[in-house]
């Protein structure tokens, strides 16, 4: 079973992955790993070199802050940098799904690429944008990277996602809710 697991930045959506991944019967695919993997090969470093410059890479590693500054303050380079790292991403996570596990992949621009589309089921986490952004702000980001990368997770509305999703999860009751939440939605993926 493939579980899309999706929702805007600072959502909660590591949270909910984590408390998913404490099941035996759950494989989880963090999609932002494996983009980081995927740019961080040998090939991945070369792409990143021609197409954005040596600056991006230090000491034989991206510079993912650098980088990311970049991309979400410009469409195109963006779009590029998805349209390299994202088919590559989308082979590993199908290539690594088991068929005898509950495959969770968490991605926060899963409608944004129609990867609903070869989902299951897919899970929505909601939360309060005031509380969102001041997760995101004690996380270290800046008001101005706030908005630079939510601008990029707005082609489709929340209320489209919440129709287009099985469940949806509000995060901002807490965690022992939010725990409870997720019991619920795994015996129900498991069929209990």
């Amino acid at each position: 079973m493939l579980v899309g697991l999706t929702g805007e930045i600072g959502s909660g959506k590591s949270t909910v992955a984590e408390m998913f991944g404490k099941y035996d019967d759950v494989l989880l695919h963090i999609t932002d790993g494996l983009a980081k993997k995927a740019i961080s090969t040998p090939d991945g470093q070369d792409f990143i070199k021609g197409r954005f410059g040596e600056q991006y890479i230090v000491d034989g590693s991206v510079d993912y802050s650098a980088l990311g500054k970049l991309v979400f303050s410009n469409e195109q380079d963006l779009m590029d940098l998805e349209a390299y790292s994202h088919p590559i991403v989308e082979s590993w996570v199908k290539k690594n799904c088991k068929p005898s596990k509950i495959n969770i992949i968490e991605t926060a621009i899963l409608f944004e690429k129609g990867w609903d589309s070869w989902m299951d089921s897919i899970i929505y986490v909601t939360c309060h944008p005031i509380e969102r952004k001041q997760r995101l702000l004690e996380r270290g980001m800046t008001e101005e990277d706030i908005q630079a990368r939510q601008k990029f997770q707005v082609s489709v509305t929340p209320s489209t996602k919440i129709k287009k999703s099985a469940y949806h999860i509000d995060n901002t009751l807490g965690l022992d809710v939010l725990a409870r939440r997720v019991e619920k939605i795994m015996a129900d993926l498991k069929g209990e």
